[in-house]
């Protein structure tokens, strides 16, 4: 204040905060599932309670404990509003509606079901439910502003002391006690604003205060007087021990406990979304920082004001250092917390200091300030941004933790496998990345699930490597995507992909282990649920999606140094070049021992059988081979982009066939399922490997054992 000249401003500034606020508090709300949190269901109950039962304070006894424990802690406030605007009768239906998610705590951090699109005349209540949430954010945040104009008016504040006082003061305080019992935390720094008015001019505030007390009795005293009457206590603590046993401790902790519980407020308070969802580690290590760098500016105002302290002391009231009263309000604040927390369990948490946040928020503004006394107004400007910037900067946390794997409008898994189970849970295909892994590195792959009707089954889904004897090379069990979609929230035609990364174990050999796939009901393993395929076939209590390969770590194969096939590379559609072959026995009058060199020049996607035929000028087979490469040791679905291996197979001869008079051999893959044989690039289904004017061919050279 200048020349005794209040410098009003425009209150654009503020306007444009408080839009700003109220925008992304509806983005948070729109990224946050509804009711998402562990109370929910009770503060349902207790708004659907409002509207049955009217606005009288519920008897403190068991049987309103079972109907909402929310009843038994928590003033009328938000729950009387919520009635009041979620429309008539509208509250049970949305208490209906919720479904508390079987997995949590435990195995998922979602505490609610998500919700299938619902009727509008629902959806609706629900959201005016949610926003209503907000209003006393909107509010606090402006009426930290009104305080900060109050308590420095040379930065160019309004009179608004007018506002501090009478029945405004007092609706203030009956609304703060109505909404949290944290509320009655509020006198301690309206009291200690009011001892200057009070020491300087005390006749002039009995007016006022007289208001103000009035005001207070008619909002908040008939809930206060009717604990009183019920439990003998303002705030029905007993009461809340004894009819909540899950809240009260055995015994107060010590108070140095309650302090190392209470450093879960460094982020809670900052940014704890939903029930366990943190945000990243550097936004926590900024706030440390920043809250550090404050905490050295506020010793530093200490010492300039003390400086002065012992000439002023006399004349000086609480609020002219205004510091001084947000301190104490912070610890007093702090020290009920405490208090709490000592008697109570889950009471670290930071929304229990909300009541302090106007305290919080200009003593991290004061102590930023008197680092840079002669810059104020930049240090002002700077929080803003640096605070809306942190607060952006969260939507990425909170899309992480609560939104689902989008919906994919196309999908093109790399292996079909349409497979349902039980539920109505349908697998559609899978990507692998690599179909071979060293043991004691992660296999990822993606499943794509999708449902044709609501699924009513709460089911977990895993995903194993089994070898040959039975043995689990890998394992791992989850709700659908780390659980944060039940099966439960699936809504029908939506298709969502599933990452999985399962570490695998070590091995002293190449090692083939099938992917198997399965449910089961509930977190019982024991309770799997039946699969079947496309066409209703049952396919027992598992679905395996083909081989993978597991090697020693730093595993390579030998070189494969064969001549070329007449004509070149042979090449299959599927991916598998045929770039060497040799007999293995050149002088043998019949080429049943025969060599040949693969590369893979893609990823395979399926399981394909190898056949090599001897055939006479009929075509009909003197003498055949069929399998997997390497004996079943190298499926072609495990084969990777620049694979390179050395194949060799013995032919059997055919019962009662004269393998001498053989002509030509030919070799292909087909589908071992249906039989279908595999096309080549040009065409055909087969390629002729050695025509008897053309067999002739370099012996197979000697291979490393």
């Amino acid at each position: 204040m200048a020349g005794g000249r209040v410098r009003r401003r425009r209150p654009g500034a503020i306007l444009l905060l408080l839009l700003t606020q109220v925008l992304l508090a509806g983005i948070y709300a729109d990224l946050t599932p509804l009711f998402e949190g562990p109370d929910a269901e009770g503060h349902l109950a207790y708004i659907a309670q409002q509207q049955a039962d009217g606005l009288a304070r519920a008897p403190l006894n068991t049987a309103t404990a079972a109907r909402s424990h929310e009843l038994i802690q928590q003033p009328p406030l938000y729950y009387r509003l919520a009635a009041l605007l979620a429309g008539d009768a509208q509250a049970r239906p949305l208490a209906d509606r919720y479904q508390r998610n079987l997995y949590y705590p435990g195995l998922s951090q979602r505490v609610a079901v998500p919700w299938r699109a619902g009727a509008p005349d629902v959806e609706w209540p629900a959201r005016v439910v949610v926003w209503l949430s907000m209003l006393g954010a909107v509010l606090a945040a402006a009426a930290t502003y009104g305080m900060a104009r109050l308590l420095w008016p040379a930065e160019g504040t309004l009179a608004l002391a007018a506002a501090a006082v009478g029945l405004v003061l007092g609706l203030a305080l009956g609304s703060a006690a109505l909404t949290k019992y944290s509320g009655l935390l509020v006198l301690s720094p309206l009291g200690l604003m009011l001892l200057g008015p009070l020491w300087r001019r005390p006749l002039a505030m009995i007016g006022p205060l007289a208001a103000a007390a009035v005001a207070w009795l008619a909002s908040a005293g008939p809930w206060y007087l009717a604990n009183l009457r019920q439990s003998g206590q303002l705030i029905p603590t007993t009461m809340m021990h004894r009819l909540l046993p899950d809240l009260a401790r055995e015994a107060p902790i010590a108070w140095t406990a309650a302090i190392r519980e209470s450093m879960w407020l460094q982020h809670s308070y900052w940014g704890v979304f939903g029930h366990g969802f943190l945000a990243e580690p550097w936004y926590y290590g900024f706030i440390g920082l920043i809250c550090m760098l404050a905490g050295i500016g506020g010793v530093v105002a200490a010492v300039r004001a003390l400086r002065t302290w012992p000439r002023r002391v006399a004349a000086a009231a609480p609020s002219d250092r205004p510091w001084i009263w947000l301190s104490a309000w912070l610890l007093v604040s702090y020290a009920a917390l405490l208090l709490w927390i000592r008697s109570t369990q889950f009471a670290n948490q930071g929304r229990l200091l909300f009541g302090a946040a106007p305290a919080i928020a200009l003593l991290l503004v004061t102590g930023w300030r008197s680092l840079a006394p002669r810059r104020r107004r930049s240090v002002d400007r700077s929080v803003v941004v640096v605070m809306a910037a942190l607060a952006v900067g969260q939507l990425a946390t909170l899309m992480a933790a609560f939104r689902p794997a989008p919906a994919l409008a196309v999908t093109h898994p790399a292996r079909s496998v349409q497979a349902v189970f039980a539920p109505g849970m349908r697998l559609l295909g899978m990507d692998i990345e690599t179909p071979t892994v060293e043991g004691g590195e992660p296999l990822s792959l993606r499943l794509y699930w999708t449902t044709a009707r609501p699924i009513e089954v709460d089911a977990m889904t895993f995903v194993h490597l089994v070898d040959e004897a039975g043995h689990k090379l890998a394992a791992a069990d989850q709700v659908p995507l780390s659980g944060r979609h039940p099966t439960r929230a699936w809504r029908p035609g939506e298709v969502f992909a599933e990452r999985w990364r399962l570490p695998v174990a070590a091995v002293a050999e190449d090692t083939v282990a099938q992917l198997v796939v399965g449910a089961y009901a509930g977190e019982n393993p024991a309770n799997r649920l039946a699969v079947r395929d496309a066409d209703g076939r049952p396919l027992g209590d598992e679905l395996r999606l083909g081989p993978v390969l597991i090697r020693p770590r730093d595993a390579v194969d030998p070189p494969c140094p064969l001549g070329v096939p007449t004509g070149g590379a042979v090449r299959w559609h599927a991916g598998m070049d045929l770039v060497g072959v040799a007999l293995k026995h050149e002088a043998s009058p019949v080429p049943l021992d025969i060599a040949l060199c693969w590369r893979s020049d893609t990823e395979p996607q399926r399981d394909l059988s190898l056949f090599v035929q001897l055939l006479d000028a009929g075509d009909h087979i003197l003498a055949q081979w069929d399998g997997q490469p390497l004996n079943g040791l190298r499926p072609v679905s495990t084969w990777q982009r620049g694979t390179r291996l050395q194949d060799e197979v013995r032919l059997t001869p055919a019962p009662a066939a004269d393998p001498a008079t053989w002509q030509r051999i030919i070799l292909g893959w087909y589908d071992p399922r249906s039989g279908v044989r595999e096309p080549l690039r040009n065409g055909q289904d087969h390629a002729v490997l050695i025509e008897r004017d053309l067999s002739r061919l370099s012996p197979v050279p000697p291979t490393a054992p």
